[in-house]
């Protein structure tokens, strides 16, 4: 949690930012241009936020992670 709140200035600027090779570079070869490449980031969060959540939900009163 810490990591992504320190994280999230750095993925906000470079959403916004058209130029940044980082996040947009990955994503190029997606149809539609601008808004392909956004809906399939999204996709990727949303899969992501999921998987996530199943992971957490699967732990067992055993793990000891509480």
């Amino acid at each position: 949690m810490v990591i992504t709140a320190l994280a999230a200035q750095t993925v906000i600027r470079d959403v916004l930012d058209q130029d940044s090779e980082v996040l947009w570079g990955i994503v190029d070869w997606a149809p539609g241009g601008r808004t392909g490449q956004l809906i399939l980031v999204g996709c990727i969060a949303l899969v992501a936020m999921v998987l996530g959540g199943w992971a957490h939900d699967r732990q067992g009163p055993d793990s000891g992670l509480g």
